[in-house]
């Protein structure tokens, strides 16, 4: 049958793809200076967060005007997940109530939004949508382009780099190539349908720059998973996608050219791929991944149930990292470590089995119904999805960019969406008003709450930069998420203050808060001061013990290698 060229972009737009499109085109681009980091420590991610907090809004409102409520049919595994994850925070404690909190947020919102856009299904064209993140990788290329030649083009409305390795607004190599991949899977995945088969040449060779602007990004930033997940990804398209791409077989050998033009320019970006991989394959755990993994496997043996409570990540690796290193001398280890490298082993060491079994009962509804969309089309959903979910399970893409955990999580939206049901919604009038009424307090508070953490995000930034005027600190502080990080940076000014005053008893009292903070997270730079402060204290016991202690838990650190060595001599 015929189709209209480029009706799928013509027909009027609907308020829930003007959204998206500010999802994946405008929100990113938010831009204030800042230290790097994770989650709302990165700029980008305020204005992701502020359009999400909006689609949930407006899909609740729809709920209760429609008295619909769509779901997809295996919703109640869907649900687990959240509602495993926080029982799973209770039985096994937590360590930073302030980190479960906002993790806990991040999960549950992360379920509203997947949810929400069945409530849209009627006035989403998923074809649209799937064109605009086509045209969200492009310009995230774009900027990648900027940061390789280092030019200072609208440099305010991205991060500088400060090498010709491109990390795009995310601030890290594989992140970018992670989105950059699923820009050129989507791209080929939409060649192979009608509505780009007989559209106009001018909408599929957009489609072929992008692909292989796209691919001249990946292979540039030399990531491993980024041209892993490409390799994979390809050959899972075309092998499914077959008879579909023999209906626009020109097309598809083009942007198969451009791809392999865009990578052959970009091509010294394979020596640092191929370097790090021979790496690999040198000599047992010649890689700081694997012993990683090793130690992680080791943490999460010691509480397999329960874990190690929700933060305690640190502790429990820490206690694994001194006896791993005793047996194995010559394994490659990292100086310092914040998470596994693996999405999996974060939530067996943090959460245990309970949170294991709520992340699988997700993945099993959306394998349902990847299997349940036949191997052409399933087998091509699989592609799509491949990207990010295999860098899930070597980094922790989803805590350094949320748009790639909506960009996730409407993909699988588009795998669940065969399978809608539908639940009638009787509310009386009273019920009504305070759903709403709840729904824009929450709305105003969550974006108030964005807006106050910009701010006390810059004012961190400032304080380390030496910029701005006192009071120093005052917003980060009162601010619920950059209060811990605060925290310590107000310390540990006040103690190098103090150790140049002489002021012992303020001395003191640092260490009387570090010892405390070290039992529940042992971080390398709170183990530095602390011995820093016994140094000016003269408490030469004191500093070698917990010199020692820090050996145990980074036991390749050559500073405090250093310092043990002095302390054995004594």
């Amino acid at each position: 049958m015929e189709v209209d060229k480029n009706s799928f972009l013509l027909t009027k737009w609907q308020p829930i793809e003007i959204l998206l499109a500010l999802l994946f085109l405008v929100s990113p681009f938010y831009f204030q200076p800042s230290l790097g980091g994770k989650g709302l420590e990165l700029p980008f991610n305020f204005g992701v967060w502020a359009v999400v907090s909006v689609v949930i809004f407006c899909a609740l409102l729809t709920v209760i005007k429609s008295k619909k409520l769509y779901l997809p049919k295996h919703y109640a595994a869907i649900i687990a997940f959240p509602i495993l994850i926080m029982l799973s925070g209770i039985l096994a404690g937590v360590i930073s109530p302030i980190e479960w909190f906002f993790r806990q947020v991040y999960i549950i919102t992360g379920v509203l939004f997947l949810l929400s856009l069945f409530q849209y299904e009627k006035n989403l064209n998923i074809n649209r949508i799937l064109f605009l993140i086509i045209v969200s990788t492009f310009l995230q290329s774009i900027v990648a382009v900027l940061q390789i030649n280092q030019s200072s083009f609208m440099s305010g409305w991205y991060f500088q780099s400060l090498s010709v390795v491109p990390r795009g607004v995310f601030q890290q190599v594989n992140v970018l190539a992670t989105y950059l991949v699923s820009g050129i899977l989507i791209a080929f995945y939409v060649q192979g349908k009608d509505y780009i088969i007989h559209s106009s040449v001018y909408l599929r060779s957009t489609l072929i720059a992008v692909i292989g602007f796209n691919s001249y990004v990946v292979i540039a930033t030399g990531s491993r998973i980024g041209l892993l997940s490409l390799g994979l990804g390809l050959l899972m398209m075309f092998f499914f996608q077959r008879k579909n791409f023999r209906k626009n077989y020109l097309f598809i050998v083009l942007s198969l050219c451009a791809l392999f033009i865009g990578g052959y320019i970009a091509k010294d970006g394979l020596d640092t791929t191929t370097d790090k991989s021979a790496s690999l394959v040198d000599q047992q755990y010649a890689d700081a991944r694997m012993s990683i993994y090793a130690i992680s496997l080791e943490a999460v043996n010691q509480s397999p149930i329960y874990g190690h409570g929700i933060g305690g990540f640190l502790k429990a690796w820490n206690e694994q990292a001194g006896s791993f290193h005793q047996q194995h001398k010559n394994a490659a280890m990292p100086d310092y470590i914040k998470h596994p490298h693996n999405e999996i082993l974060f939530w067996s060491i943090e959460g245990g089995l309970i949170s294991v079994v709520g992340i699988l009962s997700a993945l099993m509804a959306i394998g349902i119904a990847i299997y349940r969309q036949g191997v052409e089309q399933g087998g091509a959903y699989l592609a799509l999805i491949l990207p990010i979910g295999l860098h899930t399970q070597v980094e922790l893409p989803f805590y350094i960019s949320s748009l790639h955990w909506f960009l996730w999580l409407f993909l699988i939206y588009m795998i669940l969406t065969n399978s809608t049901i539908s639940k009638t919604v009787s509310l009386s009038r009273a019920v009504t008003r305070l759903i709403k009424a709840s729904a824009v307090a929450l709305l105003l508070m969550s974006n108030y709450m964005l807006i106050n953490t910009a701010r006390a995000q810059l004012d961190i930034y400032r304080f380390v930069k030496q910029q701005g005027e006192p009071p120093y600190l005052q917003i980060a502080l009162s601010n619920l998420y950059t209060l811990p990080y605060a925290e310590q940076l107000a310390m540990r000014s006040k103690l190098y203050s103090s150790i140049e005053k002489r002021n012992f008893q303020q001395i003191h009292n640092y260490l009387t808060w570090a010892e405390k903070y070290i039992l529940l997270r042992p971080e390398l730079k709170m183990y530095e001061d602390s011995i820093n402060a016994y140094i000016a204290l003269d408490d030469e016991e004191n500093k070698c013990r917990v010199i020692n202690e820090a050996h145990k838990s980074y036991p390749i650190n050559e500073v405090i290698q250093q310092l043990r060595g002095e302390c054995l001599k004594k």
